[in-house]
């Protein structure tokens, strides 16, 4: 009878790595290679390229730059070197990183009973955000790794981990330091792990002086640039996903099912369950969920006081940090025989409440089954038959899944999935009229200038120099610079412009950063083609033509 239901759990279980493993590159069968790449991820591919091919840190060939999280920016380069260009690599590479990334949550979790249910926080925290060529995956492999060295090694792969996690995406350090000061380890451990990431980090900063001219990315820089005051389209991201017209209980729920609703949930959550455990707060998961919630307050503050950029997908990865550190606790519960039932019934709610924020219902649903199954097999003492509702109510969460997965893989993909495609069109058109020559483009350059092929200076400076950077800080007139810099054409996506005669493009699109640097004036006169794309119209209706000038004065 044991064989046979360690035989289901088996089972269950296959499925689910099956679905980490297969569902993405399904997806992408159907869907094509360029179906989710965010265009941020073509400024890596540019750098990663010149980086292979010539050893420059460069995005436009000529001046060097830093505008980049560095570990993500070195593998992209590796990968480059090693085969080329290859976004279907680079995907792969994707999918393999967050698989390993489950693997080593479920192994720091320390209890393979919990493997649903980790699996399930995982996949429902990361689909959103992993394949778009950005830096997430790598992010989350890290940080798996940095919660296992918590938990079982010796200072200095808590050392090493922490510093890799952070060199693949800067800001996780907000989530790591705490995490390091709070999570229980010896003092001696604790003060050489700490010395050693600020060694590094004081490394990283000097060798950007040294070689960039700044001591941190250029990125980041630029999209702080009119911090210090309120960010307003923070805000309105926030607000806009809130439903007035509905019932409050609908608008809630509405609103958990998006990417502010589930770090918000996941964090609430958090809170919830460091109260219902808190004579656990000296062991590892509680102080482990406390630096996360530090760390997801640090976050939001400075997005909302020290930023004036928008959020994109793959900036909501503290959900991801939030709802492993919840599940954690959550077993600790679960684990403690003295715990009563009525508190695993409350942990089982709790994380049946913010999967459903994080997932779809049926697996939500399932999860609760799962969940209860857990507190029924708790409550009685762990016997035979709780034991067996519980692996019956793990099967069924393998099969939801499953079942999840290949309704997803039905869903047509939205037109903005085209983007690439188009930006491709577009960049072959913009080629045929101006041919081999150094251009200059602002919003949505990177997959632009991929397909171009040429020379792109992006006007937004994310992947400029510091002389670039003070320019724009000061906003003094920026013709100069491109000027001597070789740029010729100016490429901007605009809204039908009518018959004008001068127009002043701002090099920020005001609808993803509030800063209002300096502006280029352009004239009808120097106007050399209007592209009226009807991929590109469906998707920006707003800003949708291309406009092509003459950079005169040069």
């Amino acid at each position: 009878m044991a064989g046979r239901r360690g035989a289901v759990v088996a089972v269950a279980c296959a499925a689910i790595v099956a679905f980490l493993l297969g569902y993405w590159p399904l997806r992408l069968i159907g869907e094509g290679w360029l179906a989710d790449i965010a265009d941020d991820a073509f400024y890596y591919f540019i750098v990663a390229r010149n980086l292979a091919e010539s050893g420059r840190s460069s995005f436009d060939g000529q001046v060097l730059t830093n505008g980049y999280h560095p570990l993500w920016q070195f593998w992209l380069a590796v990968q480059y070197w090693l085969v080329g260009s290859s976004i279907p690599v680079t995907l792969a590479v994707q999918v393999a990183l967050v698989t390993l990334a489950a693997f080593f949550v479920l192994r720091a979790a320390g209890d393979w009973l919990w493997f649903p249910l980790m699996a399930a926080a995982i996949w429902g925290t990361t689909y959103r955000m992993v394949l778009l060529g950005m830096e997430t995956a790598l992010l989350l492999l890290f940080f798996s790794l940095f919660l296992l060295a918590l938990r079982r090694l010796t200072w200095i792969w808590v050392g090493v981990t922490a510093t890799l996690a952070i060199a693949s995406r800067l800001d996780s350090a907000l989530f790591i330091l705490p995490a390091l000061v709070l999570v229980p380890m010896p003092f001696d451990r604790r003060f050489k792990a700490l010395a050693f990431v600020g060694t590094c980090g004081a490394l990283y900063a000097a060798f950007n002086q040294a070689v960039f001219g700044v001591w941190m990315p250029i990125s980041g820089s630029i999209k702080s640039l009119s911090g210090g005051g309120l960010n307003q389209l923070f805000v309105e991201q926030i607000t806009n996903h809130w439903d007035a017209w509905r019932p409050t209980v609908f608008a809630i729920l509405k609103f958990a099912g998006t990417p502010e609703g589930q770090c918000a949930s996941t964090a609430l959550a958090g809170v919830v369950l460091l109260i219902l455990a808190v004579d656990r707060r000296r062991t590892f998961a509680w102080t482990l969920l406390l630096a996360m919630i530090v760390g997801f307050a640090l976050f939001v503050a400075k997005i909302l006081f020290f930023s004036s950029w928008m959020l994109w997908p793959w900036y909501y990865f503290p959900a991801s940090f939030l709802l492993i550190a919840d599940f954690l606790v959550i077993a600790e519960i679960f684990s403690d025989r003295e715990s009563g039932s009525a508190r695993k019934i409350a942990a089982a709610i709790v994380a049946s409440l913010v999967i459903a924020a994080c997932v779809t219902p049926m697996l939500a649903s399932a999860m609760l089954i799962w969940m209860f199954a857990c507190a029924f097999e708790a409550a009685g003492g762990r016997s035979e038959r709780g034991v067996a509702v519980r692996e019956a109510a793990t099967f069924l969460v393998g099969v939801c899944i499953l079942v999840g997965a290949a309704a997803d893989l039905l869903k047509s993909r939205p037109a903005s999935d085209l983007y690439q495609s188009a930006a491709q069109a577009v960049a072959t058109k913009v080629r045929a009229e101006i041919g081999d020559v150094h251009v200059a483009m602002g919003d949505r350059g990177g997959a632009f200038a991929y397909f171009y092929g040429n020379p792109v200076t992006q006007l937004e400076g994310l992947v400029n120099d510091s002389e670039y950077f003070r320019t724009m800080m000061q906003r003094r007139p920026i013709r100069g610079l491109l000027c001597r810099r070789g740029v010729r054409y100016i490429v901007g996506f605009e809204s039908d412009l009518g018959d004008y005669a001068v127009h002043a493009l701002d090099l920020f699109n005001s609808e993803t950063m509030t800063f209002a640097g300096p502006t280029i004036d352009v004239a009808k006169a120097d106007e050399i083609v209007r592209i009226a794309d009807p991929i590109m119209l469906k998707i920006f209706p707003r800003s949708g033509y291309v406009y092509v000038w003459r950079l005169s004065g040069c």
